[in-house]
């Protein structure tokens, strides 16, 4: 489930819960309400707002979903086929700086056989991926461990993409 905490109207964070969470057990602050906006998302790992105001959320099994106006689209943005051994799966989204012209969405996940973590650029028509878009930017090191492979995606102030990997189960690495 997905649940927005709204200040005065205004969104102010997005929050990711999974129904072993006791969501309703929380006490907001004076003026922050709770609000179910999303039910039927699960296994949620990674979220980015794209400028035109769409959550893409990121879900563990390799689907990328939308929320629009509020509301859940019922179609995934994109379903990728991934490996979701341990902590692997579609791990990190991020909108390109310049997405309201050139609709590019960076994507990180595990590839089907799990032997690495795959950074690719997809783009857009309009809340669903264009075919045949993917754009390889990177395949990192062969995974060993199936936790601590990292995969977060942000932009920073530069316009660059920077991407967060993990230590791969290698502890003194």
């Amino acid at each position: 489930k997905i649940y927005m905490q709204i200040k005065h109207l205004s969104i102010t964070a997005l929050l990711f819960f999974t129904l072993s969470n006791l969501v309703l057990a929380q006490t907001f602050p004076t003026g922050f309400n709770q609000v179910l906006v999303a039910p039927g998302i699960s296994a949620p790992t990674t979220m980015a707002l794209a400028p035109d105001g769409r959550f893409f959320i990121a879900q563990q099994y390799g689907q990328l979903r939308v929320i629009k106006n509020d509301t859940l689209l019922s179609q995934p943005f994109i379903s990728l086929n991934v490996n979701i051994d341990g902590e692997r799966g579609l791990l990190g989204v991020a909108i390109d700086p310049l997405f309201l012209t050139n609709h590019y969405i960076y994507l990180c996940y595990t590839v089907s056989s799990g032997l690495f973590n795959r950074v690719s650029r997809f783009t857009a028509s309009g809340d669903t991926v264009l075919p045949g878009s993917e754009v390889v930017i990177l395949d990192l090191d062969t995974l060993i461990a199936n936790y601590h492979g990292g995969g977060h995606l942000d932009f920073g102030p530069d316009g660059k993409l920077f991407i967060a990997t993990g230590e791969n189960g290698r502890p003194n690495y």
